[in-house]
């Protein structure tokens, strides 16, 4: 999961070359840039969350699931370590 969370802060730091606001909305966005890193490392590595909680593999579903999933939690973790963390500056 660290991997993953690596790539989409170095994902986050490219520049955008072009003003499309769906590419906008997925550069800026943890959760969303999250999800279609984690598929494609499910993919790569072959993990499949559900696949080890005792599930059966399908083959498209179980790397979508997974990096959904994997995502979801660390956007969790990140939101969380950003408010236990982060700095308030009231002026």
């Amino acid at each position: 999961m660290l991997l993953g969370r690596v790539l989409v802060f170095a994902w986050q730091q490219f520049p955008l070359p072009t003003q499309n606001r769906l590419i906008e909305k997925l550069h800026t966005c943890d959760f969303c840039s999250g999800t279609w890193i984690y598929i494609i490392l499910s993919a790569c590595f072959g993990l499949s969350l559900f696949e080890a909680l005792g599930f059966e593999y399908v083959p498209v579903v179980s790397e979508i699931a997974t990096g959904v999933t994997a995502s979801f939690v660390m956007w969790i973790f990140v939101a969380g370590w950003k408010e236990k963390f982060n700095i308030l500056v009231i002026e």
